[in-house]
């Protein structure tokens, strides 16, 4: 199945969490979810799972959770956990990732119709 868009569908916010610390964050773009994610690590030493949500201007959503060790590296961004999760990047030491591409009503879509939306640098 092929899909051409001369403009891809944009982000609305993205949300990130570290639920063992109570902490969530909502933002506009990846650079604040990525000051988020570096805040988080760098305060802690332990191994924590994360939880991120993409969401879209037309309702659909890209939501996961990655886990990071203390060997993962402290510069691994949240662009780059997108891209592993999408098998479009190696995994990193001690990283585990999942994701699931749902509609506004969240419900799965098939991860072929992510090239409809506009994910910067992933």
């Amino acid at each position: 199945m092929e899909f051409e868009l001369d403009e891809k569908i944009g982000i609305t916010r993205i949300r990130l969490s570290l639920p063992v610390c109570g902490l969530t964050v909502v933002v506009a773009d990846f650079c604040a979810a990525e000051r988020a994610l570096s805040a988080w690590r760098q305060a802690s030493r332990s191994v924590h799972r994360y939880e991120y949500a993409i969401q879209f201007t037309d309702g659909a959503a890209l939501r996961g959770q990655f886990a990071l060790s203390a060997e993962t590296p402290k510069t691994l961004s949240l662009r780059r956990v997108i891209r592993i999760a999408l098998g479009k990047g190696s995994a990193a030491t001690g990283l585990r990732v999942d994701h699931a591409l749902v509609d506004r009503n969240g419900c799965p879509v098939e991860d072929e119709l992510l090239v409809l939306y506009h994910l910067e640098g992933i």
